[in-house]
């Protein structure tokens, strides 16, 4: 999740991410809910602090016998207004929280604007790339083909037993099976000699 301090100190930053992602700007809106919040924040701390300082004054009232009825009132009148002030500088965090939470992360800024994956632009390659006298086949349809790999089957028999991670495993080698090693066996078995 984003945090509002950076949107707060790099607005334009924020929505120039945000416009690589093909986004609209949103630093305007969060931080008009965050001023909101924070201005909630800030009534109800002066509250609490009223409300101390007069608990304060009829503390030292009753020790001189004085009456307290109208000091009692107003801290009773500060209590609701607290309530009402707490919960609005809440539902200003929650607002922001679901806001800021279903923002996807800001690229880098030396990544290159684009609409897709085909604007990317590769940096470095690692070792040689393979050319095959056939063409390759995805690592799923070698394993369905190897009998490595059955999803038809997976699906049947795994989702109803989700809750534990290998009841029902169609074979007892159900860790071989669920793991990435299942691939390079079924590629080894495809590739003709």
């Amino acid at each position: 999740m984003h945090d509002i301090r950076f949107i707060r100190e790099h607005p334009a930053a924020f929505d120039a991410g945000l416009k690589k992602r093909n986004l609209p700007p949103l630093s305007a809106e969060l931080l008009e809910i965050d001023k909101r919040r924070r201005a909630a924040i800030s009534e109800s701390e002066a509250l609490q602090a009223r409300r101390k300082a007069l608990s304060q004054q009829i503390g030292i009232a009753k020790r001189k016998s004085e009456n307290v009825d109208a000091l009692m009132a107003e801290v009773a009148g500060l209590e609701e207004s607290l309530k009402k002030g707490e919960a609005l500088a809440a539902e200003f965090d929650a607002e922001l929280t679901r806001r800021l939470e279903v923002l996807p992360n800001l690229p880098f800024d030396d990544v290159p604007d684009g609409t897709d994956e085909t604007g990317n632009v590769e940096i470095r390659r690692v070792g040689s790339q393979r050319n095959f006298s056939f063409p390759p086949k995805d690592h799923v349809a070698l394993g369905e083909a190897t009998g490595e790999m059955d999803f038809a089957a997976a699906t049947k028999i795994w989702a109803p037993a989700s809750s534990s991670s290998r009841a029902g495993s169609p074979s007892s080698s159900a860790p071989s099976r669920s793991s990435c090693s299942t691939c390079i066996p079924a590629r080894r078995a495809a590739i003709p000699k």
